[in-house]
């Protein structure tokens, strides 16, 4: 039976993903900051942020963490994805 990759292994290959989908973009084109991005635990300076919620009329922010989601690797996703950045 696989066991569930660890918080570390799940960032490290959200990282890379993140990395490969910015240099496909033209938004990342040096080796040097790809490997930055690479290395850099994103989620060790993202403890929180939050995200647009609202209705017709109505902005509302929504905090978002690692403990308000339930789930380290939904958490993990948001941070490495482009958007939150």
């Amino acid at each position: 039976m696989a066991s569930e990759p660890d918080a570390e292994t799940t960032a490290a290959g959200l990282r890379r993903q993140l990395a490969a989908g910015l240099e496909k973009d033209g938004w990342l084109r040096s080796p040097e900051w790809r490997a930055a991005l690479e290395a850099v635990p994103r989620h060790a300076f993202i403890p929180r942020f939050y995200r647009e919620r609202g209705g017709p009329g109505v902005t509302t922010w929504e905090p978002v963490t690692e403990v308000s989601l339930g789930q380290e690797a939904w958490w993990l996703r948001l941070v490495y994805s482009a958007a939150s950045g």
